[in-house]
């Protein structure tokens, strides 16, 4: 699932399996900053970057994070 998708709780679940060893300090962080980056698709002044993603079905549950709700 693309970082810019991710709701904060399927992002604190992916990075948190993906690093570990983070202290709960920078995870925080981290989901702190792909949030604020999601804000720059909802701005309405000026007009926001379009994302287009191609996603695969499959992916969550080969990830295991199936059950975490998406964006």
């Amino acid at each position: 699932m693309p970082g810019l998708l991710q709701t904060e709780g399927y992002a604190r679940a992916v990075l948190g399996l993906g690093l570990p060893r983070i202290s709960p300090e920078i995870l925080e962080r981290r989901v702190s900053l792909r949030a604020k980056r999601q804000e720059l698709l909802k701005r309405t002044d000026p007009e926001p970057p379009q994302l287009w993603a191609i996603m695969d079905e499959a992916e969550g549950a080969k990830s295991g994070l199936a059950d975490f709700p998406l964006a």
